[in-house]
């Protein structure tokens, strides 16, 4: 097998492709096929065999073991006497067929925004069931550093809440069944990788150092008026291309929503307090309010040291804007925390919650007793779910044609 010294780029969508001499350690590979497949598997050591998982959509996932690798610590596809495969998972192929099918399959796009290409997707409504776009729209995001969101990956077309935002659906969670009963104006699920996500350039990954929370924010607002641009999106009543029914009558309110997780919930609060003219509902799980409260190790990565950089550690806190948006309208932002969050701890939402309360700023927190980090039991996830659903039904879908649960 040769060794190939040379590093290869790819589509910035997919997994990097690492490459190392036959006397390294490489323990991360990721390689590609002739199709421009993605292929990524972990050895701990030179393998007599190895799991590979192939994944690119819209194809489905097939997973095969391979072998001829005890000599080899990566992979190529026409690699002479390397890689035979020695069983594939039939069954596995079959079962994620099916599930594709009935499956939104997400789009991905591009733009431009201060000198760098952000890269995005979004789920679509289908429109032979909700008509045709633009559509209301909600933003799944995390934002943060060593995560690249937006691949072209399985996970992120099975991604569960932002399907069940985008599809009409039924929704089953534990101990009851819930029929939810959506309007023909749909919600338009969308992804984007901002300024400071992982897999992409250094310059790309540094521009958030030493200030949290702000370009990452301005980049989903830059996403969001991009696909408003491209007729996808609406952002008030009177981006709607249907006609009929007014803001007057109940159907639509103004702005995008946006969710996510740890840092994703901490960049949901600050989209919805820096970028106003864009984002007007939030949904913040376990998010990090003030980064003085946070794990020393991670925040002074990318803020340095408190007392070398206080503006910093202000200005990417959550807590100073929370005056700006007093008018925000009640009903417009959720919290939801875990008890048991060992990583942000539940201090970080009451905290932020007392300061919404002097500023008298409408808000709901949930506490979910039996939660570590984010939503981590079958039931509270459950609930996240359901609680997404109702939470942007009422904010954006018609009165009439919102949310609705029926126990069965």
């Amino acid at each position: 097998m040769p060794n190939i010294r040379e590093l290869f780029a790819a589509d910035a969508r997919g997994e990097c492709l690492y490459n190392s001499s036959l006397a390294g350690k490489q323990t991360e590979i990721c390689a590609a096929d002739a199709e421009g497949d993605g292929n990524r598997y972990t050895l701990e050591a030179a393998a007599d065999y190895t799991l590979e998982q192939l994944q690119r959509i819209p194809q489905h996932i097939p997973e095969s073991v391979r072998a001829g690798l005890r000599k080899a610590f990566f992979y190529y596809a026409d690699a002479a006497g390397c890689g035979q495969v020695v069983f594939e998972s039939q069954h596995q192929q079959t079962l994620f067929a099916g599930i594709f099918q009935l499956l939104q399959q997400p789009s991905f796009f591009t733009l431009q925004q201060k000198q760098h290409t952000l890269i995005g997707a979004y789920y679509s409504p289908n429109p032979e069931v909700h008509g045709p776009p633009p559509y209301r729209g909600v933003v799944s995001c995390y934002g943060g550093p060593s995560v690249q969101f937006v691949t072209d990956s399985w996970e992120l077309h099975i991604d569960p809440r932002a399907q069940a935002l985008a599809r009409l659906a039924q929704q089953v969670a534990p101990f009851r069944v819930c029929t939810l009963l959506w309007s023909l104006y749909c919600l338009l699920v969308i992804k984007a990788d901002n300024r400071g996500s992982a897999g992409r350039t250094t310059s790309f990954e540094k521009s958030i150092y030493l200030l949290l929370g702000h370009k990452e924010a301005a980049d989903q607002a830059a996403a969001c008026l991009h696909l408003c641009k491209k007729g996808l999106l609406k952002l008030s009543s009177n981006s709607s291309s249907s006609g009929g029914e007014t803001e007057a009558e109940g159907e639509l309110r103004e702005g995008v929503g946006i969710y996510g997780v740890s840092y994703g919930g901490f960049l949901s609060c600050m989209a919805l307090l820096l970028q106003p003219h864009v984002f007007s509902a939030a949904v913040a799980v376990a998010p990090v309010t003030f980064w003085e409260g946070y794990s020393t190790h991670y925040t002074e990565r990318y803020l340095s040291q408190p007392h070398l950089n206080p503006a910093g550690y202000s200005f990417s806190s959550v807590l100073p804007f929370i005056n700006a948006r007093k008018q925000l309208e009640p009903g417009r932002l959720l919290l939801l925390h875990g008890a048991a969050d060992e990583n942000v701890l539940l201090q970080h939402s009451l905290v932020l919650a007392d300061a919404l309360i002097k500023h008298q700023v409408g808000f709901e927190l949930i506490c979910l007793p039996s939660s570590r980090h984010g939503a981590s039991s079958p039931a509270d996830a459950a609930l996240l779910r359901l609680r997404l659903l109702h939470f942007f039904s009422l904010c954006f879908l018609h009165e009439g044609k919102r949310h609705v649960e029926t126990k069965q």
